[in-house]
């Protein structure tokens, strides 16, 4: 019997609309194994239920937690990293909320990738911090 082997692909913030949209990307293109990361229960659960797929995998946790983030790392080959609070609204009313998910969140997902020997590390960024003219920006 031939083994296949899987790409392991972990999606920070991936009950968000990238994280859905790339979870059925890579799950329709190839041999991956995708572990979703987020803090919301409910989108998980709706996404069992809409995909129904054996190689993906449900993890809540949250970014802004360094030892849920580092679990979630285990065994990781690719790290799509796209958790973040993005409403700009949100982020003026709630400056450190947004500094701990954005700042320290993608500090959390650095150093747990260096210390699990991922692979890559791929931030799903954003234009809004070309000439920042505001929290969020900056």
């Amino acid at each position: 019997m031939v083994q296949v082997k899987y790409n392991r692909v972990l999606i920070t913030g991936g009950t968000g609309s990238f994280g859905q949209y790339m979870t059925k990307y890579l799950i329709n293109t190839g041999n991956y194994y995708v572990r979703i990361f987020s803090r919301d229960e409910q989108k998980q659960e709706d996404m069992r239920r809409q995909l129904g797929n054996k190689n993906i995998d449900y993890v809540i946790g949250d970014v802004r937690d360094y030892q849920s983030v580092k679990d979630a790392t285990e065994d990781i080959e690719t790290v799509l990293h796209a958790s973040a609070l993005k409403i700009i609204t949100t982020c003026e009313e709630n400056p450190l909320e947004a500094l701990k998910t954005n700042t320290i969140g993608t500090y959390n997902v650095k150093r747990a990738c260096i210390e699990n020997g991922v692979h890559k590390a791929i931030l799903i960024s954003t234009d809004k911090a070309v000439k920042p003219i505001n929290f969020y920006g900056m």
